[in-house]
């Protein structure tokens, strides 16, 4: 199931959605922080968007239903460890994204990814 991360908008704590050329440095370095070290927070990301997808599902291939396509897409992100779900949200077109107007600036992202501490657990 499409997620917010399969775009290239970021969708603040208020709603507000931003491209990444629009947000200041200091905010595309916290987020992309958030994005390695809150693997919780962006589970949460995740479920908000696959529980908000549409009950009408026009096409059903597989016969399952839109139901167990949830199901399976909560049980998909909760069973990932908190690397894999850091990984999914940056490697995301969302994180990299962001990643590369960060290189546009200047920051040296990979290094500043080196620096920030691992993982916290929510």
């Amino acid at each position: 199931m499409k997620t917010r991360f399969d775009g290239t908008l970021w969708i603040g704590a208020g709603g507000q959605a931003f491209r990444p050329a629009e947000m200041g440095t200091d905010h595309l370095l916290n987020t992309v922080k958030m994005l390695k070290n809150r693997p919780g927070v962006v589970v949460a990301m995740v479920v908000r968007d696959i529980e908000a997808t549409p009950d009408c599902c026009p096409f059903d291939p597989f016969g399952g239903g839109h139901s167990e396509l949830v199901k399976q897409s909560l049980f998909n992100i909760t069973s990932l460890s908190p690397e894999q779900v850091s990984d999914y949200a940056l490697n995301s077109p969302l994180g990299m994204a962001m990643k590369a107007e960060l290189l546009s600036r200047g920051v040296n992202v990979e290094n500043y990814l080196s620096m920030i501490e691992g993982p916290e657990t929510l």
